[in-house]
């Protein structure tokens, strides 16, 4: 799955402290009575400003839809956050051969093409045009990631994100929106937690089970990393070949260095291992939050929370050795034989669950 840029949530908090918090607009969110300064700014026109404007309706009728639930199902929450990206970005889906031949523009259009303009001969608008690409692609990314789980669920499997999660990404990006033109969140914190509280108790099976899909996936990768961190480390030991493991141990492909160090200190310089670890630390990162989450159960499942918390911290340790191994090469195998143990007896012990 294409992984978002950076975490939607910490992107708004960047992106916010670097575009102006403006207060010259008044009242709630929506209506055309945006903040005054951006329209100067921007050189938006009344054209442009109705544009702006439209998704916030869009949003707010789905909003009210999705907080009168008394169940709220990760199906509702996917449709939500779908909502939100279709207002900002348009949707292909539902547009028509006509409005695609007449170029129709929708909000994100209208702000980047703005942005663009400004940034031309003005550094800090330049600045801001910056932060503001970069929430338009974390939105495209989150765009891109349903449509891939959609694939994944089709093919048998369960996506690779927690629909909550994927709501509070969509909710970040709105906001940042609301607090450009409006200077205010259209979503509270609070609201957030109440509808995240209402959808881990009514989904918990299904998100148990991406939970659960996640932490093996994750684990796998773990696996794959502590398992060429020990062959390179056994073969610069013992100096034996391995065209998985030459690259590292030899020197100029010619002979083995002295010490396993060299060859240990080549492994973590290549670009392929560095991509792989920070792929799993910003797992490390989802997971975490995700096994917080989980922690509203209903009666039903009142008995999970304590096997994945245990399953959770097999994995950290896990995952833990993938990104930083240490120790002698013996006291590392040994480490990472027992916590792949624990990964796989925890593991079961939730599958149950889901039989």
């Amino acid at each position: 799955m294409k992984k978002r840029i950076i975490s939607m949530a910490m992107s708004v908090v960047v992106a916010i402290s670097a575009l102006p918090l403006f207060s010259s607009c008044s009242g709630g969110i929506g209506g055309t009575n945006i903040n005054q300064e951006l329209v100067k700014n921007l050189e938006l026109d009344q054209n442009d400003i109705s544009i702006l404007v439209k998704p916030f309706e869009v949003i707010n009728i789905a909003r009210n839809e999705l907080n009168s639930k008394s169940n709220i199902t990760n199906e509702d929450l996917q449709n939500f956050s779908n909502t939100i990206y279709d207002a900002f970005y348009g949707s292909k889906d539902n547009e028509s051969d006509a409005s695609d031949i007449s170029n129709e523009k929708h909000a994100t259009d209208i702000l980047s093409e703005k942005y663009s303009n400004a940034a031309e001969n003005n550094e800090a608008m330049r600045t801001q045009y910056n932060t503001y690409e970069t929430v338009v692609l974390n939105g495209q990314s989150s765009i891109t990631d349903y449509h891939l789980g959609e694939v994944d669920v089709l093919m048998g499997g369960v996506i690779r994100y927690l629909p909550i999660m994927r709501y509070k990404d969509a909710v970040s990006f709105l906001n940042f929106h609301s607090e450009l033109l409006y200077g205010k969140e259209m979503i509270s914190e609070e609201e957030i937690n109440k509808v995240s509280e209402n959808n881990i108790r009514t989904s918990y099976k299904d998100n148990l089970k991406i939970t659960l899909s996640k932490i093996l996936n994750s684990s796998a990768k773990a696996e794959k990393i502590c398992k060429l961190t020990m062959k390179v480390w056994h073969n610069s030991i013992y100096k034996e070949h391995d065209t998985e493991t030459d690259a590292f141990t030899m020197e100029n492909g010619s002979y083995f260095y002295d010490d396993f160090n060299d060859a240990l200190k080549n492994l973590y310089n290549d670009t392929t291992y560095n991509s792989d670890i920070s792929s799993i630390k910003k797992e490390q990162e989802d997971i975490t939050e995700i096994v917080k989450l989980m922690k509203d159960v209903p009666e039903e499942f009142s008995s999970t929370y304590d096997d994945l918390k245990q399953l959770y911290s097999a994995y950290q340790t896990f995952s833990g050795l993938a990104v930083n191994s240490s120790g002698s090469y013996n006291s590392y195998s040994d480490s990472v034989e027992k916590a792949t143990d624990e990964v796989i007896k925890y593991y079961n012990n939730l599958k149950l669950y889901l039989d």
